[in-house]
């Protein structure tokens, strides 16, 4: 096998096991995600949102719903884009309420919150 034969396996063998690598990390990313979300390592932010009233406009909508924001982005460090889904599933989806509202409410969180993060891991 000529030098740059050997050169091209060897670069195709790193490739592969960097791709490996990375699909395993991507994985994790996963799991830890789903883990989060569900309840795994001593609770989740779906069974966090399950006992806490649904926020209701004219009550105290705007504290309630940015206080639980904190808790899901800071607390138990979800990104923006499943912090939103969350909240939009526990108080969303009515009369009144939009996306870009729930949104805010994250931005604000992220931005102000001053929860430790992932505390609630």
């Amino acid at each position: 096998m000529d030098r740059s034969a050997r050169l091209r396996s060897g670069v195709l063998a790193w490739l592969v096991r960097a791709a490996a690598t990375a699909g395993r990390a991507d994985n994790d990313v996963a799991a830890d995600r789903q883990r989060r979300h569900a309840g795994g390592g001593g609770g989740g932010a779906v069974q966090y949102l399950a006992t806490i009233p649904r926020p209701e406009i004219g009550s105290g909508s705007d504290a309630a719903t940015l206080y639980a924001a904190c808790r899901l982005v800071r607390g138990f460090g979800l990104d923006a884009a499943d912090a939103e889904s969350l909240l939009w599933k526990w108080a969303g989806d009515r009369p009144g309420w939009t996306r870009d509202w729930v949104a805010r409410k994250v931005a604000h969180a992220q931005r102000y919150g001053t929860e430790a993060i992932g505390g609630l891991r």
